[in-house]
């Protein structure tokens, strides 16, 4: 259960649409009769709506973008970002490029990765995560970095696209 607004949410109820964290701002917001301020909540959306027992159309897909190690965890972590539009998630990972694809409904433990099986929801996918990461610049921008100032660790920066000639490195 993550978020409890008496007297909208029925008792008991549940509902199995996905939010994120960047949600709760203008959900707060609209929650208190405050107007919306989408300067200042790009990647979230009310979901007051769901609250409510409603239904509520997202627009956009959702994203994580992660993109440095971690190196506090038994195995630590690489580098990803990853977009869900639907059922589909797409995982991919800037160190080496390569990429997942999970079928939510049907493997919530994203068990059984579907991107040799589906080549086309795949590019697809990774041709929306990378919009989403590049921000809709053009060729030449696409150098775009993102630094691991970690020590020890690979000190070049790491690209957020995948023109690079040692993929996730700059050349």
């Amino acid at each position: 259960s993550m978020l409890s607004a008496a007297p909208l949410v029925e008792p008991g109820s549940a509902c199995a649409v996905p939010v994120t964290s960047p949600d709760f701002y203008p959900t707060l917001l609209q929650l208190a009769g405050l107007p919306l301020k989408p300067e200042q909540h790009l990647d979230g959306v009310s979901f007051v709506q769901l609250l409510k027992g409603e239904t509520m159309q997202r627009g956009k897909p959702l994203f994580w973008h992660y993109p440095h190690h971690q190196h506090y965890q038994l195995g630590g972590a690489m580098p990803y970002g990853a977009i869900r539009v639907g059922d589909f998630k797409l995982i991919e990972f800037f160190n080496d490029l390569h990429v997942e694809l999970y079928h939510l409904r049907d493997d919530l433990g994203e068990n059984t990765d579907l991107a040799a099986a589906q080549p086309k929801k795949t590019a697809e996918l990774r041709d929306r995560h990378e919009l989403v990461v590049v921000g809709h610049q053009p060729e030449a921008d696409l150098a775009q970095c993102i630094g691991d100032v970690d020590a020890g660790i690979d000190q070049q920066p790491y690209v957020v696209h995948r023109g690079a000639e040692r993929p996730g490195q700059l050349p």
